[in-house]
């Protein structure tokens, strides 16, 4: 990506280009799975491994006020 376009408006924020590169090599292999993130269930183990993490990461910084 050579002339990225940064946006400052509200919503969506600036990701960092190997944030973009690893989502990029996701959506055609799910965490070594053979199968894209939009086609795998959000039910099946990888995929509730990954979500579980990510929910233990943000009430580790957000701490325990939200209910995920």
């Amino acid at each position: 990506m050579n002339e990225r376009i940064y946006n400052f408006n509200p919503g969506p924020a600036v990701l960092p280009e190997d944030v973009l590169k690893e989502v990029q090599s996701e959506m055609l292999n799910f965490h070594g799975t053979g199968m894209s993130i939009l086609e795998i269930s959000h039910r099946a183990p990888p995929t509730t491994k990954y979500t579980s993490r990510q929910k233990a990461d943000i009430k580790r910084t957000d701490g325990p006020r939200r209910r995920l």
